[in-house]
């Protein structure tokens, strides 16, 4: 008798726990954000040392997805949103869980803006930076993406630079593709390159130290009778 009353009672208070843990996140999920409007200019830097980010509510007691996906995250987050004429701004403050150990902070700001009939020039930054050193990592760069109102121009050109500690002159990263396509001809042409010292540490990069330049030319025909379904090609490759 004592063994199967000590099993329910094991079992109530387990499910006790599970609704008890299940109606904390349902209320956390029920709960909303207010974003306030900032009182001075926000300047994109990796700190949050403007009176905005003081006052913004902060967000937290996330819900980690792994190993389980109703767990409360182990390390303390918060989230702030902030906004002005302009643009809204998104920062967060990501705590480390383990004494003295280096912590990153990491910032990623991204603009773009339409101009012309389909084309639309943008803006990229990010910034890594170890609390507590002058460690830091940061890349901007600038591209225009290339779209005609007929279509027959398409293509994408970029200009990118790294900072760090180091000062470096290698440290830039630029080109793009031109593509021109009508109806009897197409054509792409392909030009990048890479310094040795670029180092986007904030994203991902395969090599350095590189240039690279290519052309494509298609002449189209098509027959009015007859095989229509063959396809030439005479490439030469450097």
């Amino acid at each position: 008798m004592k063994f199967w009353f000590s099993i329910f009672l094991g079992l109530f208070v387990t499910a006790e726990t599970c609704c008890q843990s299940v109606n904390t996140i349902q209320h956390m999920l029920d709960a909303g954000y207010f974003a306030r409007k900032s009182v001075e200019p926000i300047k994109i830097d990796g700190g949050l040392n403007e009176e905005t980010w003081d006052r913004a509510q902060k967000a937290g007691n996330f819900i980690q997805n792994f190993p389980v996906d109703t767990l409360l995250a182990s390390a303390k987050t918060e989230v702030m949103v902030s906004y002005d004429e302009k643009y809204i701004y998104f920062a967060a403050k990501v705590y480390n869980s383990v004494p003295n150990q280096p912590v990153n902070d990491f910032t990623v700001l991204a603009l773009q803006q339409k101009v012309f009939h389909r084309s639309s020039v943008g803006l990229i930054v990010t910034n890594k930076e170890v609390q507590g050193s002058k460690d830091f990592n940061r890349v901007a760069g600038v591209d225009y993406n290339i779209a005609s109102k007929s279509n027959v121009w398409n293509g994408k050109l970029f200009y990118m630079q790294s900072f760090d500690p180091i000062q470096t002159v290698n440290d830039k990263a630029f080109g793009g593709i031109i593509v021109y396509n009508i109806r009897d001809i197409e054509s792409r042409k392909r030009l990048f390159q890479i310094g040795n010292q670029f180092n986007p540490e904030v994203g991902y990069l395969r090599k350095g130290g590189f240039w690279r330049y290519a052309g494509d030319l298609w002449l189209k025909y098509y027959p009015k009778k007859g095989m229509t379904d063959y396809d030439l090609n005479f490439l030469y490759n450097i």
